[in-house]
């Protein structure tokens, strides 16, 4: 019922970045609209991970999606990508970890999976941020000039 809860409240946020940020929160919310469910078939297809050896999925997803978050922390007029970003380091370091020193299965699942839920919690505090923005201040710049 938990793992239920925590799956309806990540699509809502990921719903409301789409439908209420700007083009770094819609860019992130529709990433996470298209992660979740890839990650499920995955999983359905090869088996929940059992974080005793490095899943190489996970770690080429996960080492795409911080080019993504880099690429947004220094392009966006936003803070909260920065936030996703030195997250989704913590993730590929899991990876990194995990392939050098091998069985390390709590630090392993740690790394990996507690940096959706910060990632998850920056984007609903930058689509808030955004949105408040603009009503008190109008349309901003979404990018950094250059």
């Amino acid at each position: 019922m938990i793992i239920a809860i925590i799956v309806a409240v990540f699509l809502v946020i990921a719903l409301a970045a789409c439908v209420a940020g700007g083009p770094p929160e819609r860019i992130v919310g529709v990433l996470f609209l298209v992660w979740f469910p890839v990650d499920r078939i995955e999983h359905h297809i090869f088996g929940r991970p059992m974080y005793d050896h490095v899943d190489p999925f996970h770690a080429t997803v996960d080492t795409l999606v911080l080019v993504l978050f880099i690429w947004l922390a220094l392009r966006s007029n936003r803070v909260w990508p920065i936030v996703c970003a030195g997250a989704q380091c913590v993730a590929v370091g899991g990876h990194i970890a995990a392939l050098v020193l091998g069985s390390i299965v709590a630090a392993y699942w740690a790394m990996t999976q507690v940096s959706g839920y910060v990632q998850i919690v920056a984007l609903a505090a930058g689509t808030w941020a955004h949105w408040r923005r603009r009503r008190r201040v109008g349309p901003y710049r979404s990018w950094r000039p250059g």
